[in-house]
């Protein structure tokens, strides 16, 4: 988890509203097949991790992105036979005969990389912004054990396979150089096991200390849930917003492009002013700073 605790209307929104959110601005990506379009999106999106004052993730994100975005570019263009316009003839190779890249082939390369980068840069700009205890007792609400088992899932899974290695490295420190025999292989797999009972001991301590030994959420008598905020219905609305936009621009043709076997491809100005809607329909929710205190 990279939750940055922050002063911004998308940190302050309840989970839901501000996963709403991220879920449309990922449909607007997924939905454009324009690589202008695409590429004003991936340009934008640190605008919004800025506006929502987590900017290093994103923007690291889409650093770590860009070497194997042009992996991408560069596979597809060799992988895939399809396409007119050659550009760089490699002649046979073994065993995959005759290798012709075309322009067609590298676009549609560029544009699953900068969907992939999108993404990417959405995904980590909403884990930043969402408290993760907060989205687990929604989930909670809903399904307590689901919520609990994914939680406790997530947190000991890691440790789980870092105690595996353990036993293992255990197994292979002997003076001999030899097999264990069975009492000194149980002294090693008891000492493992023992100390994964005691963390999953501690950890149920937690649990239970945090109220989750009950099957409903503690709270406290005629305590009802917090009600909408307008940051909230500012999220949801955005979301909409963006929704609509986004299926708006595809059936309007607004985002058309289909490369093989030849570019036919919308105009890029429309496709270009698509996007920076998208994404001022988007940010619009995180310039607002009155009661943006994130819940405790």
């Amino acid at each position: 988890m990279i939750y940055d605790r922050q002063r911004t209307a998308l940190h302050a929104a309840r989970p839901g509203a501000a996963i709403l959110w991220a879920a449309a601005l990922t449909l607007a990506v997924i939905v454009c097949p324009h690589p202008a379009a695409l590429a004003v999106l991936c340009a934008g999106l640190p605008l919004l991790a800025w506006a929502a004052k987590v900017p290093r993730p994103v923007l690291l994100a889409a650093a770590f992105a860009i070497p194997f975005a042009l992996i991408w570019v560069i596979t597809n263009g060799l992988l895939v036979r399809e396409g007119l316009t050659v550009v760089l003839r490699l002649g046979g190779v073994p065993p995959f005969g005759e290798i012709d890249v075309t322009a067609e082939a590298l676009a549609q390369g560029g544009v699953l990389a900068l969907r992939g980068m999108a993404a990417l840069q959405i995904g980590l700009l909403a884990s930043a912004c969402v408290d993760p205890d907060r989205l687990l007792l929604g989930v909670r609400r809903i399904a307590p054990r689901a919520g609990l088992t994914g939680a406790v899932a997530m947190r000991l899974a890691p440790a789980l396979a870092d105690d595996g290695r353990r036993y293992a490295d255990g197994l292979r420190c002997r003076a001999d150089g030899g097999d264990l025999g069975g009492r000194e292989r149980l002294l090693v797999m008891s000492a493992t096991v023992g100390r994964a009972i005691d963390r999953a001991d501690q950890v149920a301590a937690i649990l239970e200390l945090r109220g989750l030994r009950r099957s409903t959420p503690v709270a406290a008598p005629g305590a009802r849930r917090a009600p909408w905020s307008r940051h909230d219905f500012a999220l949801v609305t955005s979301a909409l917003a963006v929704a609509a936009l986004a299926v708006a621009g595809r059936l309007g043709g607004l985002v058309v492009f289909d490369p093989y076997p030849t570019f036919d491809a919308a105009p890029a100005l429309p496709a270009v002013l698509w996007a920076a809607a998208i994404l001022l329909v988007a940010g619009a929710p995180l310039l607002a700073r009155r009661g943006t205190e994130p819940p405790r």
